[in-house]
């Protein structure tokens, strides 16, 4: 059987004992806090036990739920550490035939001729989801700063960013920014 008084309240109802020494005038000290107090002055404070027995079993629990996530979490990072990076053969076939295809479109892009700037001062370039590439297509597209997939990054428009781009043709897309 306890109640809470706030403190502040306490002195304003002028019991004294609770704040030892302190200025009764001086309320703004203790504004917010709040003290436990027996119902009847002179009374211990008591509080069930069940409430205890509870609160203790609460802290147990989540301790152990804690403790259960940490090892879950901990496995699950050990599991990916351990996993092998299997690449199957159709994949390295794959990738070499693009790689052949991408530098075989290189060596006609260079004989054709260059295309005109296009309208604007500044270009929007991203970088779809194909994989592959030569490495001067990987080169270019590093310089560019789409290294990884998905990215998009603003550019001048200008010469060199123009042969950039037309190296990089198949792996990004870009146009100029509207802000409508």
């Amino acid at each position: 059987d306890t109640r809470l008084v706030p403190s502040d309240a306490a002195a304003r109802i002028g019991d004294l004992s609770l704040h030892g020494n302190m200025d009764p005038e001086d309320v703004g000290a203790n504004l917010g806090k709040v003290k436990l107090q027996p119902r009847r002055p002179g009374e211990t404070i008591k509080v069930a036990e069940t409430v205890l027995k509870r609160r203790d079993r609460n802290l147990k629990a989540a301790a152990q739920r804690a403790e259960q996530v940490a090892k879950v979490r901990k496995q699950q990072k050990e599991y990916k550490k351990g996993k092998l990076n299997i690449i199957r053969a159709e994949k390295l076939v794959k990738n070499q035939r693009t790689r052949t295809m991408d530098e075989h479109r290189l060596k006609t892009q260079q004989k054709k001729k260059k295309p005109k700037l296009q309208k604007g001062q500044v270009l929007s370039v991203c970088r779809n989801g194909r994989e592959g590439g030569t490495r001067e297509v990987k080169k270019a597209l590093r310089e560019l700063g789409l290294s990884k997939r998905h990215l998009m990054t603003f550019h001048l428009n200008n010469e060199e960013t123009s042969k950039k781009l037309q190296t990089a043709k198949p792996f990004v897309f870009w146009g100029v920014p509207t802000f409508k």
